[in-house]
């Protein structure tokens, strides 16, 4: 069963599916529908406009919400490194995109907001600080 319900001032409609129904909800490009079993709320659909029961769905329950049906970036442990002065350092990680990168410093492990980071492939990045420094180096 799917039920429009207007949610505050947004005069889209939000639809709302029983646990059956969502399976086989198509949805729009961007719009998002609520997944209930019985009373309770226990997901939320990402819908693209082509997938039947979301592209991505978030499961509710338990006081967590844990993501599915979307890939998982890989673990890459901490990289510890010394930046020279102003020598860019090149880090080659063959993750295939361009990850989130994160700075600290090696000694406080404070982030470190005076980095340059520069993606040079989906493989590679570069690191550079205008003065030398023990670093730890995140990828993710």
């Amino acid at each position: 069963m799917a039920t429009n319900i207007r949610r505050g001032r947004d005069p889209e409609q939000h639809q709302v599916n029983d646990v059956a129904a969502a399976a086989n909800y198509l949805g729009l490009l961007g719009q998002i529908s609520i997944v209930r079993d019985g009373g309770a709320m226990t997901g939320i659909q990402l819908h693209d406009g082509t997938t039947r029961g979301g592209n991505a769905t978030l499961r509710l329950g338990g006081g967590s919400v844990t993501a599915q049906a979307l890939p998982s970036a890989p673990l890459v442990a901490p990289l510890a490194r010394t930046l020279v002065d102003a020598t860019p350092l090149t880090v080659t990680h063959n993750l295939g995109y361009r990850p989130l990168v994160q700075v600290l410093r090696a000694d406080t492990n404070t982030v470190l907001n005076d980095v340059t980071v520069i993606h040079t492939s989906v493989n590679a990045f570069t690191v550079t600080r205008a003065t030398g420094l023990a670093v730890s180096i995140i990828v993710r």
